[in-house]
């Protein structure tokens, strides 16, 4: 560690800051502060302090503030991020640090303690391109979910005022249908989220009920898998929503559902003249899809579906049948063979 630190700190708390201060004077030999009220109207600035060392002294957070402070981390790569919370209790101070992914300094802070965990916050190096894009994106979507909310109430209220007048309230109906969008595209990031933070032992659930649930009308066999209903009904929904989206109306897409070898195994197959461009290593990036097929609005959906099978302890793919076409592959490890010491999913075996 440098002898010179360059310190952010953003307070919001009601907790005198003299003993952080003092904590902080200890390991440099000279130090530059900047106290900031939050980060939500004063991230530029900070960002222009070029901090080396964030602080954040936080009691009872928004979460526009938790995603201003994730986008923040994003853009100082460098900087070493720790949280304390001065009247928070201990179990909130936890989960504050766990959202930001940062170390924890109990109050008052300590001289070693503080440096202890700048040098920890400063060792963890930079996320994978995955991990990366799910930290930019959750802090975008929290920052942006606030104003969002408060949007689509005062167009609410408009669209009611409006009642008698067709022309403006069908304006208003396209608007509120555009950030509705918007706030769809906000949930899937917490669903990636959840999916990062999966229990080891979860509880058991039927794929086949779950894909007749999604398609009224289709029968699928018993298949369980342990995982998280929800996670997995948004990963099959979505990808649905893409097949239905890339198929031709005269062949739609179809789903299947097997157990082979100890893995459940769902196949999506496509067959549209569409998919003669489609770049198989490039499938589950993120926004691939709408790169590749402008006017699409899928983004991170493909994505989202690697993201949560993963976290499953499976893994996704796309290949090409004989046939010609398209499929998506779903490999999830049944619910006897779950759990792995390692880790690592099981391996899967090869497509039929």
């Amino acid at each position: 560690m440098t002898k010179t630190a360059r310190i952010a700190i953003v307070w919001q708390s009601a907790t005198p800051i003299d003993p952080l201060l003092r904590a902080l004077a200890g390991p440099w030999t000279e130090v530059r502060t900047c106290v900031f009220g939050d980060a939500v109207h004063e991230g530029d600035a900070i960002h222009r302090f070029q901090p080396r060392i964030v602080v954040v002294g936080l009691d009872a957070p928004s979460d526009e503030e938790i995603g201003a402070l994730r986008l923040l981390g994003r853009l100082l790569p460098e900087a070493a991020l720790v949280v304390t919370c001065p009247s928070a209790p201990p179990a909130a101070g936890k989960q504050l640090a766990h959202r930001l992914g940062a170390p924890l300094v109990a109050w008052p802070p300590q001289t070693l303690d503080l440096k202890r965990a700048v040098d920890t916050a400063a060792g963890q190096g930079a996320p994978g391109d995955a991990q990366a894009l799910l930290n930019l994106t959750l802090g975008i979507s929290d920052e942006v979910n606030n104003p969002l909310q408060s949007a689509l109430g005062h167009l609410r209220l408009l669209e009611h005022e409006l009642a008698q007048d067709d022309a403006k309230r069908a304006r208003v109906e396209v608007a509120i249908r555009s950030l509705r969008r918007i706030q769809t595209t906000l949930e899937r990031t917490r669903h990636l989220q959840r999916a990062a933070e999966l229990p080891r032992q979860m509880s058991s659930v039927d794929l086949g009920a779950v894909l007749g649930d999604l398609m009224p009308g289709n029968a699928f066999p018993p298949t369980l898998v342990a995982g998280d209903r929800e996670l997995l009904t948004t990963a099959l929904r979505d990808l649905g929503a893409v097949g239905r989206d890339l198929a031709p109306d005269d062949q739609p897409p179809s789903f299947a559902l097997a157990h082979e070898n100890g893995h459940a195994i769902v196949r999506l197959r496509l067959a549209a003249s569409r998919l003669a461009d489609w770049q198989l290593p490039r499938t589950f990036e993120p926004y691939y899809l709408s790169r590749l097929l402008r006017g699409t609005t899928h983004g991170l959906k493909l994505f989202g579906v690697h993201h949560i099978v993963t976290a499953h302890g499976g893994r996704a793919r796309a290949w090409r049948p004989a046939t010609g076409g398209l499929v998506f592959e779903l490999i999830l490890p049944g619910a006897d063979v779950s759990q792995r010491d390692d880790g690592q999913a099981p391996a899967a075996p090869p497509a039929s």
